[in-house]
C-alpha cells in the first residue's frame, strides 16, 4: 500500500467513527500544490478522541504506541503530539492534539 492509499484508509476509519480531523504536514502541503517528500501521515484531532482513533486505525496495522511528545511545556503555546507506528518501519501516524 502506498502512502496515499494508507492516508485514504486511515481517514475512512476516522470518518466512520464520526471524528473531526485535519490533515497536516507534507500531505497537506501536497494538497495545496507544494509537494514534498514525506514518509508519514500527520493528522490533527481532539485529544479526547485519541483512544477512539487508536482503536479505529489498529486494524490497519497502527498498533505500536510510542507515546506523547510535548513542546513548549508550561507556555501558552504548549503543544502535544502523539505518535502511533505500524509494525512496518515506514508507517507512522502523528496526531497533533
Amino acid at each position: 500500500m502506498n502512502l496515499r492509499e494508507e492516508l485514504d484508509a486511515v481517514l475512512a476509519a476516522i470518518r466512520d467513527c464520526g471524528i473531526d480531523y485535519a490533515i497536516c504536514g507534507g500531505m497537506a502541503l501536497a494538497v495545496h500544490g507544494h509537494p514534498r517528500f514525506t514518509e508519514d501521515l500527520d493528522l490533527l484531532i481532539q485529544e479526547e478522541d485519541l483512544d477512539q482513533v487508536k482503536a479505529a486505525v489498529a486494524p490497519l496495522g497502527f498498533q505500536i504506541e510510542t507515546g506523547w511528545l510535548t513542546f513548549g511545556v508550561g507556555t501558552e503555546s504548549e503543544t502535544r503530539l502523539y505518535r502511533l507506528k505500524s509494525r512496518l518501519p515506514t508507517k507512522t501516524v502523528w496526531f497533533l492534539t
